[in-house]
């Protein structure tokens, strides 16, 4: 995701790249696909009607192109709102599960035993890396110690995970699991018990949500129509403009274009916003800070000699963008 100053206009000029979160340049094939389309309509419409009626000759009418351009306006103005609400909802979910997180590793930390700390901690930390492969569709790298580190698992829960389609659920149960057996045995008040599963159900809910926004895609027929009129009313708009516009037809129908192909670009890369596009959510910076916090707590109650620096080892080409926290409420994405 990236931070950017909305006061500063020139930003805008400077950001240009797919690197920086511009979708300019991830549109220039409809662009120029457009531009050329644009220059043949023109010279086909010279070379039938001669120069003195070189504006009146292969056109379409304005009347019948408006029609299509109201329905697609409706689509994608509908299709823009649903992936902010989704986009936002992503940012509502994961930051509920950073703070249930931060939570439970607090209670975690209190806890006078450290073995059993540092066990409860790891639970926590092989749960965001679950996690994050969940929402990228990347649960077949669980065994690459590139995206989970291997000491957050032994190897017989390795064999149980690799059997289990949401592993980060079943994470969830194996700590709630210990804390059962914890309450049972009188280490842990029931108190304390009831907060620990507070908690627990707050991250199984965060999930829950985050994962359905991951695995529910805009339907396909509305998809299809809205690409179908898409393609057909910018690529037939310079058969209307041509009669009033002239050899200045390309460079209007181009402006169109990026307009309403990279509107509709945006709209795709909110609507799936787990990603490694630039403007998709920080969830490895998440991961990270959450990692940070949990090894702090560990430290602060004397479970681990040094506060460590756990960080995930993933390059990725957006790794080093800037994180833009707008919110910094209780349900917000605090990084």
């Amino acid at each position: 995701m990236i931070a950017y100053d909305p006061k500063n206009w020139t930003i805008f000029l400077r950001y240009v790249l797919p690197s920086s979160g511009s979708v300019l340049f991830l549109v220039w094939p409809q662009v120029l696909l457009t531009f050329v389309t644009s220059v043949i309509i023109v010279i086909v419409n010279e070379h039938s009607s001669g120069s003195d009626s070189a504006r009146t000759g292969v056109v379409v009418p304005p009347n019948a192109h408006k029609l299509v351009g109201s329905t697609l306006a409706f689509l994608i103005v509908l299709r823009s709102r649903l992936a902010l609400v989704r986009y936002g909802e992503a940012r509502m979910w994961l930051g509920k599960m950073s703070k249930a997180v931060r939570n439970v590793s607090r209670e975690i930390s209190d806890y006078e035993s450290s073995l059993l700390a540092m066990e409860l901690s790891r639970y926590l930390r092989l749960f965001m890396a679950l996690t994050r492969l969940q929402l990228r569709d990347e649960t077949h790298l669980f065994g690459n110690p590139k995206y989970v580190a291997p000491e957050l698992y032994t190897a017989d829960e390795k064999k149980i995970l690799e059997g289990v389609a949401r592993r980060p659920l079943k994470i969830l149960g194996w700590m709630e699991a210990t804390v059962d057996a914890m309450s049972q045995a009188g280490l842990i008040s029931q108190f304390r018990e009831f907060q620990f599963v507070t908690h627990i159900e707050t991250l199984g809910q965060s999930f829950q949500g985050s994962n359905k926004i991951r695995a529910l895609q805009l339907p396909l027929p509305y998809a299809q129509l809205l690409t179908y009129f898409l393609g057909l009313y910018v690529y037939t708009l310079p058969f209307v403009l041509v009669a009033t516009m002239g050899r200045a037809t390309p460079i209007v129908a181009g402006l169109f274009a990026i307009i309403l192909f990279g509107i509709n670009s945006v709209a795709k890369q909110l609507a799936d916003p787990y990603g490694y596009d630039a403007n998709d959510l920080p969830i490895d910076q998440l991961e990270n800070a959450v990692a940070e916090d949990v090894q702090y707590d560990l430290h602060r109650n004397g479970h681990v000699a040094t506060e460590g620096n756990i960080r995930l080892d993933i390059d990725t080409e957006y790794s080093s963008k800037s994180v833009d926290l707008i919110d910094t409420s209780d349900d917000g994405l605090m990084v």
